[in-house]
C-alpha cells in the first residue's frame, strides 16, 4: 500500500526513522552503562543487529538455514569478547566457529 500512496509511504518512513533513532539510543545507553567502547556508531550497530535478525527470521520462515550457524557463532563470539574485554570490535571473534568441509569426488 505504501508503494502507491505517498502519504502512507511518508508515515511509514517517519516511523522507521523514529524507531531507528530509539534503537540507536538504547544501544548507546547499554554500551555506556556496561562501560563498553564500540568501534562504530550505535546507529550502525542497531541496524546490523536488527537487519541480521530480520534476515535470519525471514529465511528460516521459508526453510533456509544455510550460513545461519556461522552467523550465530559470530555473534556469540562478539558477546564473549564483550564479556571478557568490555570492547566491541566488529571482527571475527577470537575463536572462529569450526566448519566441516565435504570433499567432492573427482569425476
Amino acid at each position: 500500500m505504501a508503494m502507491r500512496r505517498k502519504r502512507v509511504q511518508a508515515e511509514i518512513a517517519r516511523y522507521v526513522v523514529e524507531f531507528r533513532k530509539r534503537e540507536a539510543q538504547a544501544v548507546a545507553r547499554y554500551l555506556e552503562q556496561q562501560g563498553i567502547e564500540a568501534t562504530m556508531p550505535p546507529m550502525v550497530l542497531a541496524m546490523i543487529f536488527k537487519n541480521v535478525s530480520h534476515a535470519l527470521a525471514a529465511e528460516r520462515a521459508i526453510g533456509v538455514s544455510e550460513g545461519h550457524g556461522d552467523m550465530k557463532a559470530l555473534f556469540e563470539g562478539w558477546l564473549r569478547d564483550l564479556e571478557e574485554g568490555g570492547e566491541l570490535f566488529l571482527r571475527a571473534p577470537k575463536e572462529r566457529p569450526q566448519r566441516t568441509r565435504t570433499r567432492r569426488k573427482a569425476v
